[in-house]
Formats: structure tokens, sequence, C-alpha cells
């Protein structure tokens, strides 16, 4: 079964280990933290969230109270519900090539003056920035 899905993962993404293991899992950390942003956008009302955000400040301002709190509780409960699915989505993808980059990469990918920097770690370097970049540009 796991050579099934190693077959399937190589025939789909394997002509991208040719330009290297560097630029290879960059383009692939690319696509997943575009994916990712995607599913942020198209799966989450962020028409609520914003209301629910500027609700929230709101409420921090006033003086507390047991109205308040049950507001607020109820607000932070519903935009967990709102951003629940796009983050399952995301999670999902991202297992699914987690196996995958861990085998096609093994050892070292990239070295930055003698630091060298394993697979997952590069994918780290390149997805925080770039998820950033990507929700930035979404206007997320």
């Amino acid at each position: 079964m796991i050579e099934l899905y190693y077959s399937v993962m190589n025939a789909i993404f394997g002509p991208l280990l040719a330009l290297g293991p560097a630029l290879a899992e960059l383009i692939i950390a690319l696509f997943l933290s575009f994916s990712g942003s995607l599913f942020y956008r198209y799966a989450a009302d962020y028409a609520k969230l914003r209301y629910i955000g500027k609700r929230l400040q709101e409420l921090k301002k006033k003086k507390p109270t047991e109205e308040t709190y049950d507001e607020i509780v109820s607000l932070m409960k519903q935009r967990f519900k709102l951003i629940m699915k796009p983050m399952l989505l995301n999670t999902g993808l991202i297992l699914l090539f987690i196996p995958w980059m861990a085998h096609a990469f093994p050892g070292a990918v990239v070295s930055f003056g003698g630091i060298e920097l394993n697979w997952i770690l590069w994918y780290i370097v390149i997805s925080v920035p770039a998820t950033l970049i990507f929700r930035r540009i979404m206007g997320l």
C-alpha cells in the first residue's frame, strides 16, 4: 500500500526532483502554501470572521460583565467553527505530502553558511513566509 502511495506521488511530483532537492521542495512548499491560502479564502466566511474580530475588540474595551463574557465566549465559538473547515482541509493536504517528502528528501536539502537544513526545516523556512505573503495578497 505504501509503495503505491510513493509511486503515485513520484509519478506526479517526481519530475520536480530533477531540479534538485532545494528547488523541488521550494516549489512544493509554495504550492502547499498557496493551496492552503485558497482553502482559507474560499472555505471560510471572511465577512463573518471580520465582524467577529471587530466585535471582540469592542467587547474587550467594555467593562467586563457576565453578559459581555457570555458574548465573547459565543463569538469565539463561532470563529472556531468558521476556521475549522479550511484548517482541516489544509492539514489533510499537508499530511498527504509529509510521508512522501520524508521519503523523497533524505538528508540535508540546503546549506546556509555551514548550517544544513533537512527537508522539514527547509519546508518551514519557505512555507511560513510564503503563507503570510499569499494571505496578505488575498486580503485574509
